[in-house]
């Protein structure tokens, strides 16, 4: 190119990058610099372009500004808020709860207008939390961790939808990660040598926790007002109306040993079954370095409290009970939910293979 002639204006708002032959649109819109090629070297049609894409950002700029007049646009953070403390209250100490799900949402999208997210802001949410490092373990965010956090932001643009704030929920139709299936089955030998490994207190927890086979949060947090020792009865608050949990648990012999000592061995006032030298109930992160310890000690790896539910449905499965009845006490709404929580090992396959094998012997004498 050569030197510029005296007076020369170039076109408002387009430029040239180097290395590139196309004009680029340069705009501030609210704060905010834009640099977007309009993929084109015409000026003419580049002119048009800009003119199309500054009616589209102009527009959507005063429809921000009509809803925040009309208090009808206000910061994702304030919507948090409000969901915590209207619709989910939960104080738990448990790793799972809407409160731990809000705290990584509210690091990324700050003080970002709930009206003013997409469905790429999602998508960068979730490929930046998916690439974070664990604080507590150090390891890379799981699969798992992002689905819940992502359908915890379903749950507050729902929210934000019957409060009148947006018209859409931009979660709608985003993919997530894929979850590792835990295929983890603890063996009856290391149940045992585990339990055995840590205090008698400690004890009656895990195994409080097979015996009933539900979540773990359901013993840690265990209260006395919940047991009827004279009828054999658990009842539990049935906290999430789209999970078919039992409000009512039968209490095995095991367990009403377990509860029955413990109730006439009571010596406070804490209304917990099981609690720490606090008198507080024990948290999920309590008992898995409760449980980690315990399995160093018998040196057996890749084993979680949560596996003890899964081996107590398992167990419960290779005693005969049909998938529909074992999905009952687990509170699954779906069959299929249960299938993978049963883990059965090749010794399991043995008795109706060997059955095929007879059944072909008896065809063969006549008898069938």
């Amino acid at each position: 190119m050569g030197r510029r002639k005296k007076g020369y204006k170039g076109p408002e708002g387009l430029i040239k990058m180097r290395n590139s032959r196309n004009w680029y649109a340069k705009k501030t819109i609210n704060g905010k610099t834009l640099f977007r090629s309009t993929r084109t070297a015409d000026l003419l049609q580049a002119q048009r372009i800009l003119h199309s894409l500054m009616t589209e950002l102009l527009k959507e700029f005063e429809l921000h500004t009509v809803n925040r007049i009309l208090g009808r646009s206000v910061c994702l953070s304030e919507i948090i808020t409000r969901y915590l403390h209207e619709v989910s209250p939960s104080k738990s100490g448990s790793g799972r709860n809407d409160i731990n799900s809000s705290k990584p949402v509210l690091v990324f999208f700050g003080e970002s207008k709930i009206d003013g997210i997409t469905i790429q802001d999602i998508y960068k949410y979730l490929d930046w939390r998916k690439n974070s490092i664990s604080l507590q373990t150090g390891h890379m965010i799981s699969g798992a961790t992002v689905n819940r956090e992502k359908s915890f932001l379903s749950k507050i643009f729902k929210f934000a939808i019957r409060c009148g704030y947006i018209n859409e929920n931009p979660v709608t139709g985003v993919e997530g990660y894929s979850e590792r299936r835990r295929e983890r089955y603890i063996t009856d030998d290391e149940f045992d040598n585990i339990l055995n490994a840590m205090s008698s207190d400690n004890k009656d927890m895990f195994l409080s926790l097979y015996h009933t086979s539900v979540r773990t949060g359901r013993i840690y947090n265990l209260e006395w007002h919940q047991i009827d020792i004279e009828n054999r009865i658990i009842t539990f608050v049935n906290t999430n109306p789209n999970k078919r949990v039992p409000e009512k648990l039968y209490i095995n012999d095991t367990l009403l040993d377990i509860l029955s000592r413990r109730k006439r061995a009571r010596r406070t006032l804490t209304p917990h079954v099981f609690y720490k030298p606090t008198l507080k109930p024990f948290s999920e992160f309590d008992a898995l370095k409760i449980w980690k310890a315990a399995c160093e000690k018998v040196e057996v790896q890749d084993c979680t409290p949560r596996d003890i539910r899964h081996k107590a449905l398992t167990d419960m499965g290779i005693a005969g009970f049909d998938l529909s009845r074992v999905g009952h006490v687990a509170g699954h709404s779906d069959p299929r939910t249960t299938k993978r929580y049963t883990h059965f090992s090749a010794a399991e396959t043995k008795e109706p293979l060997q059955a095929l094998v007879k059944r072909k012997k008896e065809m063969a004498n006549g008898k069938v």
